[in-house]
């Protein structure tokens, strides 16, 4: 993911204002980036289940446990590769990409927004103003 290098590190705020978007961000967010060990909880209960099945009709204990094994790995792909988290990380980097250039342009253009070229432009708004329908405009509001 190049836009994670290009922003830097994420503050949690703005995880949190973007948490009315997506609720679920910051559990998208880690499962993205995070580096914790992802444990397949339902292939292994799924594994175990088909393991004691096959072992109750005197199937080989090779034949069982190649089907423990392959649920378990099934469970770990789904959980690795899942595609949501990433598309939902994706979209939070964009806003957050967009977000910040607000921000800089309200801070660089600030003071110059009062002058008259400037309001012939945006009207009578003041920088906050125009900050906060920025905002709104990449809320989707």
């Amino acid at each position: 993911m190049t836009k994670r290098r290009e922003l830097g590190a994420v503050d949690p705020r703005e995880l949190a204002s973007y948490a009315h978007i997506e609720p679920d961000i910051q559990s998208h967010y880690d499962q993205t980036f995070g580096n914790k060990v992802l444990l397949p909880k339902v292939g292994l209960g799924i594994g175990m289940l088909a393991f004691m099945g096959l072992r109750m009709r005197n199937t080989a204990v090779p034949v069982s446990m190649c089907a423990l094994g392959f649920a378990t790995l099934l469970d770990y792909m789904r959980l690795e590769h899942n595609a949501l988290a990433k598309n939902k990380t994706n979209e939070f980097l964009q806003w957050l990409i967009e977000y910040r250039r607000a921000k800089c342009v309200v801070e660089v253009h600030g003071q110059a927004i009062h002058r008259e070229e400037y309001r012939k432009h945006f009207g009578e708004s003041n920088a906050n103003e125009l900050f906060e329908q920025y905002q709104n405009i990449l809320r989707g509001k």
